[in-house]
């Protein structure tokens, strides 16, 4: 209603005919949501819409390896729903059928992406025990030919926080990761992914490993050593 009690604590957006009206006040909006997505940091956002209210709960806290590895482990088909069989398929199945997620959440801040949005920016990863296991019930598949198309996700080379502080603080708010220059404060290391490619290239019925998501190319040049 009109006279409504704000919640402790929350953080309120220009109502939305306010945004509709002004592309201004719709950037600044934007702009709370995305400084609040955060699990660590983060507050309830609310926004008027008429007689209404919008409420946007905090994030959750991202899962950890151990859950993740879980979530994975569940006994998925990998495949259409059998009812688009009488449809010809799914044509865009081949992309992902026989590639592997090693990782959720990102640091990246693409201007084009709302993967922040999504999975916020606080990167984790399955374990490497995970993701083999999972590559191996890909070679057993009867219709796999020996390539594993993607070891990725949101940015394939991104396998931990961008630094420490970040599990506990949250990621900085103001600022990014890596723009305009990389926080000094980041951990740039490719070692935990290069062995996660090589014991995963190792496995027997695998010919070749791709890596097809985004890779993030300033994050690869602040690693001090040139292995990937």
């Amino acid at each position: 209603s009109k006279d409504y009690i704000p919640i402790k604590g929350a953080v309120e957006c220009a109502s939305f005919e306010i945004v509709k009206e002004s592309k201004k006040q719709y950037a600044v909006s934007t702009r709370i949501q995305q400084e609040q997505h955060d699990a660590v940091r983060g507050k309830t956002v609310i926004q008027k819409s008429g007689e209404k209210i919008v409420v946007q709960n905090p994030p959750e806290m991202p899962l950890t390896t151990e859950e993740m590895d879980e979530v994975y482990s569940l006994p998925f088909m990998r495949d259409y729903h059998p009812s688009y069989e009488v449809l010809g398929g799914v044509p865009g199945i081949a992309e992902v059928k026989f590639s592997l997620i090693h990782n959720r959440g990102c640091y990246g801040a693409c201007n084009f992406c709302a993967l922040a949005f999504h999975q916020g920016r606080t990167v984790r990863s399955r374990s490497i025990e995970s993701v083999v296991a999972e590559a191996r019930q890909i070679t057993e598949m009867p219709d796999f030919k020996g390539y594993i198309h993607d070891v990725g996700g949101p940015t394939a080379n991104f396998r931990h926080p961008a630094c420490e502080k970040q599990l506990s603080k949250g990621a900085c708010g103001g600022r990014q990761c890596l723009y305009p220059t990389p926080c000094k404060n980041m951990k740039a290391d490719h070692s935990d992914y290069i062995s996660l490619l090589r014991k995963l290239r190792k496995i027997p019925g695998v010919k070749k490993v791709f890596v097809r998501s985004g890779i993030r190319f300033d994050y690869l040049l602040a690693d001090k050593k040139d292995t990937f």
